[in-house]
């Protein structure tokens, strides 16, 4: 994550978008779109896979801009929830509380993508790579 946020290209995009009009989230949603369009055409599969990274990353950052933490997060989620999203990075897994998670259905989860791997040492049955 630290490459990311510390990356001067990110926060320059981000910079700038914001300069041409767009609030502070809609800056983080464009950029976010648009590093996930580059990052679909990589032929690298490392490089593919950190596509789940910067969501997370891009995600975190639009929570934090919108006054919403990991707390109110943890605290929407009802009892023996299954989450359902496109992709989730594994800090993002880590702020739901394990006791009311029964499982986890991703659009881009690769067997080998770092919040599979969690989930799974966490016992928390996946499904991966579903459209």
């Amino acid at each position: 994550y630290r490459m990311f946020a510390n990356d001067r290209g990110w926060v320059r995009r981000l910079e700038e978008a914001i300069r041409n009009g767009l609030t502070a989230e809609a800056a983080v949603e464009k950029v976010q779109s648009d590093m996930r369009a580059r990052m679909l055409h990589m032929t690298d599969p490392y490089l593919r896979e950190r596509m789940s990274d910067f969501d997370d990353l891009a995600n975190r950052l639009l929570r934090q801009l919108m006054g919403r933490g990991p707390e109110d997060v943890a605290a929407s989620l009802p009892k023996d929830a299954i989450i359902v999203a496109r992709s989730m990075g594994a800090a993002e897994l880590l702020d739901y509380p394990r006791d009311k998670l029964r499982g986890l259905v991703l659009e881009d989860g690769a067997a080998t993508s770092h919040v599979v791997i969690v989930a799974r040492a966490m016992g928390i049955p996946v499904a991966g790579q579903m459209k």
